[in-house]
């Protein structure tokens, strides 16, 4: 948990390092070596950048591909991952976005979101910094487009990859 919210302190080069009981914090990113990044956009101070994870045959080896899952599982990893200051605030999910819901289909697509504290308001970030959600009109509706574009994209690698290897057992 500790390794998912505080990813990025924990990697780069100003990372810093936190121990539980004497064990080493390892982090987490949402996107593992490997995915594929789509166009990443800015609408203001907001940096919105979607990507598709490998396939899970595309993975080094088993040991990856579960590590790349997240403390969730797969299909609970997929979706938005809204960061304020380089802290996670929500871990994943398609935030309450109409006809997005969590799916088998889906689960290769990865959306990043970057805030600053400039957006608190706006985003409706809580005093915790454990909350936010979209604001509505224009954003909404671009980062719905985004939303709608990488699921797409990930449910068409998920489905051909499942093609290629029904092909070759056949």
């Amino acid at each position: 948990h500790i390794g998912t919210y505080f990813c990025r302190f924990l990697s780069g080069q100003n990372k810093i390092k936190i121990t539980v009981n004497d064990t080493n914090i390892q982090p987490w990113s949402p996107i593992p070596e490997g995915s594929r990044s789509l166009s990443e956009q800015s609408i203001g101070n907001v940096r919105i950048h979607p990507y598709i994870l490998p396939h899970h045959k595309e993975f080094k080896d088993q040991a990856v591909f579960e590590k790349a899952a997240g403390i969730k599982g797969w299909n609970a990893q997929q979706g938005v991952y809204i960061y304020r200051n380089d802290r996670l605030l929500i871990n994943g999910g398609w935030l309450r976005q109409k006809k997005m819901k969590l799916d088998e289909h889906t689960k290769l697509a990865r959306i990043i979101i970057e805030l600053d504290s400039s957006s608190d308001l706006h985003w409706h970030v809580d005093g915790s910094k454990s909350r936010a959600s979209i604001p509505s009109g224009p954003i909404k509706q671009h980062i719905d487009a985004i939303c709608r574009k990488t699921r797409k994209e990930a449910e068409e690698v998920y489905r051909h990859r499942g093609k290629v290897i029904s092909r070759t057992v056949a």
